[in-house]
């Protein structure tokens, strides 16, 4: 059980609070997919609305988040815990087999999916952060600045894979891509393939020589980044690159801007990790000096947090499907993935708008907190 806790050799608070803030938005988009009914792309700026589209939007500060933090651990646990780099790779090559098992195990039968059909697999965030760790495993033993050469140069080579459109070879096609690959009938669908998302983890372990001294965030260090982030961002934008969709101008100043920040995240652009990257900087900054306790107590555990929060939502799903339409079957079988559609089978009227999905969102989180307190502190006092 010890696995499901992170590092406890070095924490940071400001970090503990980031990862936290992460886990909490996270469970709003899972909400939202489980319990909503906006049956349609909340990013599709010819159908949605203002509000829909933030509530989706917001959310895509996750994952880059989860990535870079990872990173940002990796180097913490290196330099301010003495912890030797060939112990640092063996953990990380053993944290992320655990992450790959228990995502297509565990959580795929008993939280995604409540049946245990292997027609349909996806690889999803776990996935990807299990694979992205075991591929930094051999690259700890590089310096920092190595590790940030390699990230840049990383993004720079899949950026121009992807304006190229060439036809790459399957293994890296299939770690680079975000579709469905099907045989006889199996299908396993990539959300997040590992290598494009390996560069937000590398620029974590990277820039973390940069942004802690002696374990301490300097924060006048992460302004000029921040900086150095938004002009990139908008310099692609401007001339129409970074990212396989261009922004075009809207029907008023508000869906222009949608439009300009609407960046391709399934598999993550260049703009879209110049965009989101930052916002991590910035919890960091906010949360250097704001003590957020809740935030804090959830990124402590996060892999219990992330464990926990699916199969909760979903019951809490399966249970409104049963008291009000008198059946759940389409959350209790085939492929139970959300692309923003109805899900097949399901009534049109299923769904909350979203002013429930928040009001579910405070009670979910409440009761996570109690789960994740009982947690942290029964392997706590076993480990002691």
């Amino acid at each position: 059980m010890t696995l499901l806790l992170p590092e406890v050799v070095h924490r940071n608070r400001s970090i503990d609070a980031t990862r936290g803030m992460l886990m909490v938005l996270m469970a709003l988009d899972h909400i939202r997919d489980f319990l909503g009914s906006a049956h349609f792309d909340a990013t599709d700026l010819t159908v949605t609305t203002p509000a829909i589209f933030f509530a989706r939007w917001i959310t895509h500060f996750c994952a880059p988040g989860f990535f870079f933090l990872s990173g940002m651990s990796a180097f913490a646990s290196l330099h301010f815990s003495k912890r030797s780099r060939p112990q640092l790779a063996r953990y990380l090559v053993t944290r992320g087999l655990l992450l790959i098992i228990v995502e297509q195990t565990l959580l795929r039968s008993l939280g995604w999916y409540f049946h245990f059909d292997y027609h349909f697999m996806n690889a999803g965030v776990l996935w990807a952060l299990g694979f992205v760790m075991i591929f930094l495993a051999p690259l700890v033993f590089l310096n920092a600045r190595s590790m940030t050469g390699i990230a840049i140069a990383l993004i720079v080579v899949e950026a121009g894979l992807s304006s190229a459109g060439a036809k790459l070879p399957f293994i890296l096609d299939f770690f680079l891509q975000s579709r469905d690959y099907e045989l006889a009938g199996y299908h396993f669908f990539v959300s997040y393939p590992p290598l494009a998302w390996f560069p937000a983890m590398a620029l974590g372990f990277g820039l973390t020589s940069y942004l802690l001294v002696e374990g301490t965030l300097v924060r006048s260090r992460i302004v000029p980044i921040l900086i150095l982030c938004l002009v990139l961002f908008l310099l692609l934008r401007a001339i129409g690159s970074g990212d396989p969709a261009n922004w075009n101008r809207q029907a008023g100043a508000l869906k222009t801007f949608l439009s300009l920040i609407n960046v391709s995240k399934y598999p993550p652009s260049v703009a879209f990790l110049l965009l989101t990257i930052p916002g991590t900087l910035v919890a960091l900054l906010v949360f250097h000096s704001l003590r957020v306790p809740v935030l804090e107590q959830f990124g402590r555990v996060p892999l219990f947090y992330y464990l926990a929060h699916i199969p909760l939502i979903h019951g809490m799903a399966v249970i409104y499907s049963f008291m009000y339409f008198g059946r759940a079957d389409w959350l209790l079988s085939g492929p139970v993935i959300f692309w923003d559609v109805p899900l097949p089978g399901s009534p049109p009227e299923y769904g909350f708008g979203l002013p429930a999905i928040f009001g579910i969102w405070i009670g979910t989180n409440a009761i996570l907190l109690y789960l994740c307190e009982r947690y942290e502190k029964r392997v706590r006092l076993k480990a002691g």
